[in-house]
């Protein structure tokens, strides 16, 4: 059966290679986008279409499957377009479904290991993921009773009068007031000066996005000395330098560069061939022992620091998120290059409308 891929970013890209590799009998003959502004032309030598170029081909819509592979907070307004045109045979893919595909594709090609592979045992594992809520986040329409593990901890409080958490990332050592450039890493930098004090498993977690973790997994974690659990990483066409090139300015990107080589040699090298690979860790996501955490807040935010300093000098840039984004990188960085010191197990990433 032909399938047409509906998007062109890092998601849909990820679906595809999950469906090449899991469905031999899917073809994926398209990429389909709303513009093809800011998106590639091609993908793995596939093409992409806008969907107004696709309609005005003629393809047959009745022999063409059309899987939505975008961010979760578009598919509804595109599934309802694609209906509206005459396709009929459409499949959305949620973060359950994503989630799963990646399962499937990290099993048969074993980049990475897959949390849910791992026997579990008799020890339940203690966690406690710091989720960061924002004044101005949007409301969910979906609602979820989350586990009492998750501490919600209002991220840049410093920054309003606005209360939407009973614990906040300014009290104490704090970076709060630099919300605007670091997103939920002013959570992470809050938590680790305060908050990471017993031997358990932390993590970050955002208002609308949390690693998927069952009962079962917290019984994986302790009885298979896991370091680290991390979202199943995305794939990039070609490789991961897609991202900073979409995300951050060339200064930017640059001072990046500079604080490693100035820090973290060793980590400045092996960076030039991690960038040449398709694997890049998303969000800013993570759970960890409480010593990898550590020695992971240490190395990262001195390089943030650095990079900030290198930037934004008098202190008077616009905020963009720069910071943010940059944390993205250095995850990937990070590790990568441990990978064979930790034991590193990945599961999926749960997205709330």
């Amino acid at each position: 059966m032909d399938v047409a891929i509906y998007g062109a970013q890092a998601i849909a890209f990820s679906t595809y290679k999950a469906i090449k590799e899991i469905y031999k009998e899917y073809n994926v003959c398209c990429f389909i986008v709303t513009s093809i502004d800011n998106n590639p032309t091609e993908l793995d030598g596939i093409p992409v279409y806008s969907l107004s170029e696709l309609i005005r081909m003629k393809f047959n819509k009745n022999n063409m499957k059309v899987v939505i592979a975008t961010p979760e907070s578009v598919i509804s307004e595109i599934k309802d377009n694609l209906e509206q045109k005459g396709f009929t045979n459409i499949e959305s893919i949620d973060s359950e479904k994503f989630a799963y595909l990646q399962e499937q594709y990290y099993k048969k090609t074993a980049f990475c290991d897959v949390l849910s592979s791992y026997p579990y045992g008799e020890t339940k594992a203690e966690l406690e993921i710091y989720m960061t809520k924002f004044w101005k986040d949007k409301e969910l329409i979906s609602k979820m009773l989350l586990p009492q593990y998750f501490v919600s901890v209002q991220a840049g409080a410093a920054n309003t009068d606005v209360r939407v958490c009973d614990i906040l990332d300014n009290e104490g050592d704090n970076i709060s007031a630099r919300n605007g450039d670091y997103s939920e890493l002013t959570v992470l930098y809050w938590a680790w000066k305060h908050m990471m004090r017993g031997e358990k498993y932390y993590g970050l977690a955002h208002y609308r996005r949390y690693l998927m973790l069952d009962e079962k997994d917290l019984y994986r974690l302790e009885n298979n000395d896991i370091d680290v659990v991390l979202p199943y990483p995305m794939i990039y066409e070609s490789d991961i330098q897609v991202h900073h090139k979409r995300y951050l300015s060339e200064e930017e990107w640059m001072a990046l560069l500079q604080a490693l080589e100035e820090l973290y040699p060793n980590y400045a090298e092996a960076y030039k061939d991690i960038l040449k690979k398709p694997y890049f860790y998303n969000y800013n996501i993570i759970l960890a022992k409480k010593n990898v955490m550590d020695d992971y807040c240490n190395w990262l935010f001195s390089i943030l620091f650095r990079v900030e300093k290198i930037v934004n000098s008098n202190g008077n840039r616009k905020p963009n998120r720069y910071i943010g984004y940059i944390g993205e990188n250095l995850t990937t960085l990070y590790f990568i290059y441990n990978q064979k010191r930790l034991k590193i197990a990945h599961t999926g990433c749960k997205f709330l409308k």
